[in-house]
């Protein structure tokens, strides 16, 4: 898409969101295209994400994963992995019980 070059002035108010932007490591530029995208190419935009938001607060505790202990997910994950790997190798070896090599 073509990037057009706009010329905006600001108030000495509004142009103090200068020294926020960059307190916030970002630039003005930045901030006047997020409004500019926010308040009216998708102004709806912030309502979605709030709806969704007020969805996934109102899921039922039923309906909701836990998060497992990191350490016990490794160990899961590490044990489930381990058993795919023997599940593979034994299948090798029941497709091709003899060693291919060199023998001859």
């Amino acid at each position: 898409m073509p990037k057009r070059r706009v010329q905006v002035t600001l108030s000495e108010y509004d142009y103090q969101a200068r020294r926020a932007a960059e307190r916030d490591g970002t630039s003005l530029a930045s901030v006047v295209r997020e409004a500019v995208q926010e308040y009216r190419v998708d102004p709806d935009h912030k309502k979605r994400q709030l709806a969704a938001l007020d969805a996934a607060e109102a899921l039922p505790e039923s309906e909701l994963t836990p998060v497992p202990d990191l350490d016990e997910w490794k160990r899961e994950y590490t044990e489930s992995k381990c058993f795919i790997e023997r599940e593979e190798a034994l299948r090798i070896l029941v497709d091709d019980p003899e060693p291919t090599g060199g023998t001859g």
